[in-house]
């Protein structure tokens, strides 16, 4: 049902600040103009930084996200006045979330599939200003800043229509474009890692309501079990569900408090010049095998990118 994964998203207080943190660190470019949206007044501040800026080769962004307040003489369609709400819901939360967002191109489907399965959502529904439906799944009309993770697997799910994103459907099926980017460079996101407490439950729920397509049960290098949400687009990143196994990180939190957005992948172009362009931008990491593909990657520490972990592995396609 998914066609690829819009975004892996940080709900950050500093915007300015942590954009700038994502450039420094991790090594993203400076945003276009348009990459921008929301603003005073509006309830969010976002910037979508690329891997690459050809979304034809890497469909899924980083999106930096951040509330603010909203002004009540702005038309609806134009603000989020969920989002404070939703941001001191999760004040708890070491890593935050807006929202995991797909696109799809049969959105009358999708609602019609939650109306009939009377499954909590809000519909965010097309007018003048907006030409297009966006549906969020996990928080209602009546209470959009209160997420209650079910029907939306634990992954308080935004979905947008593809059409919205023009040429990304339209290049899945041709080979990822040239690249002419230097050595060790980002190619493009590979995953968003969700830490659920009951991984079974949350596959149940996920395709009751949306009938997506999920890979198989398999058990991490540590003891816990995952499964990955895969989209149409092969370049899209998968979004791993990651039961965490008893005393891993997390764990107790999980189990105790619910669903949790976790680990960002990015691939690079060469693993061995990335860990340089880290080491020379001072930015700390360890060696590591990925726990979940158990493939060799670079880990930076967290208390350096926002608390968020991220993983850089080597591309593979």
């Amino acid at each position: 049902m998914f066609d690829f994964l819009v975004s892996a998203d940080l709900l950050v207080d500093d915007f300015p600040s942590a954009v700038h943190t994502m450039q420094a660190r991790l090594g993203f470019g400076d945003p276009k103009p348009q990459w921008y949206a929301g603003g005073e007044g509006r309830g969010f501040d976002v910037v979508f930084l690329r891997t690459d800026p050809r979304l034809q080769g890497s469909p899924t962004r980083l999106e930096v996200m951040a509330a603010n307040a909203v002004d009540p003489d702005l038309p609806a369609p134009q603000t989020l006045p969920h989002m404070p709400g939703l941001r001191r819901a999760q004040d708890a939360a070491p890593v935050r979330t807006h929202g995991t967002v797909f696109a799809v191109s049969d959105m009358d489907e999708a609602i019609a599939r939650v109306r009939r399965g009377g499954f909590r959502h809000w519909l965010d529904a097309a007018n003048e200003l907006m030409p297009h439906h966006r549906l969020w799944v996990g928080i209602s009309e009546e209470e959009k800043d209160v997420w209650i993770p079910g029907d939306d697997g634990g992954l308080l799910i935004e979905l947008v229509e593809t059409a919205t994103i023009p040429g990304v459907m339209e290049s899945a099926d041709a080979p990822p474009p040239e690249s002419e980017l230097r050595q060790g460079a980002m190619t493009r996101i590979t995953a968003r890692r969700w830490l659920v407490p009951d991984l079974d439950q949350s596959i149940a729920r996920l395709q009751a309501t949306f009938d997506c397509s999920i890979s198989p049960i398999a058990q991490t290098a540590d003891g816990s079990r995952t499964a990955a949400i895969r989209c149409a687009h092969p370049r899209s990143a998968v979004v791993d569900l990651v039961q965490p196994a008893p005393g891993a990180p997390h764990a107790e939190f999980v189990a105790a408090r619910g669903p949790l957005p976790w680990t960002i992948v990015i691939a690079v172009n060469d693993l061995a010049a990335k860990a340089h362009d880290l080491e020379a931008r001072l930015t700390p990491f360890t060696r590591v095998d990925d726990n979940v593909t158990g493939v060799p990657a670079l880990a930076p520490e967290p208390a350096t990118t926002l608390g968020v972990p991220f993983t850089f592995v080597q591309e593979t396609i």
